[in-house]
């Protein structure tokens, strides 16, 4: 029996093309790689862009963790003026220096991506500790007011 894949009877021999060398020299493999390469210069330097203008928050988070850590008698007094300032940076001055006690609170809120703002009856007890040096706020105040502190500077917006 004859094998049917290099000859048949009908035809003669089958003529089979020379195989296709496989190369990266060809031009469509250097566009292909030329554009991969565009592609993550121009994705590497939107990274860095963002990268650069967060510096404003690990700043503010590392002089938040150095405020916790000092564990000073006005906390609280520490930590809303570090979000002032930072809240400074980012928007109006005349806008942000005048916001007082439940309007600061509001702003602060209103300025927040997600959806995890503090209560209003937290915030009044940071208000009065903020303004009456004899208030006195427990530790689980205390560490809501920081991780909310936290929290505004990582996740709040700027075009409000």
């Amino acid at each position: 029996m004859n094998e049917t894949s290099t000859y048949n009877s009908s035809i003669g021999n089958l003529i089979e093309p020379e195989p296709i060398g496989y190369s990266f020299n060809t031009p469509g493999w250097h566009i292909v790689f030329g554009v991969l390469l565009i592609i993550v210069l121009v994705l590497g330097f939107i990274q860095y862009r963002k990268y650069k203008k967060d510096a404003y928050r690990r700043n503010a988070i590392k002089q938040l963790e150095f405020i916790i850590q000092q564990n000073s008698s006005n906390v609280i007094y520490e930590i809303n003026a570090l979000l002032k300032v930072t809240a400074l940076q980012l928007f109006e001055r005349r806008k942000i220096a005048s916001l007082v006690g439940e309007e600061w609170f509001r702003f602060l809120n209103s300025t927040m991506i997600s959806g995890n703002s503090m209560a209003e009856m937290e915030f009044e007890k940071f208000t009065m500790a903020l303004y009456n040096p004899k208030e006195k706020v427990n530790d689980e105040a205390m560490n809501e007011l920081k991780d909310f502190a936290i929290l505004w500077i990582k996740n709040h917006r700027i075009n409000v």
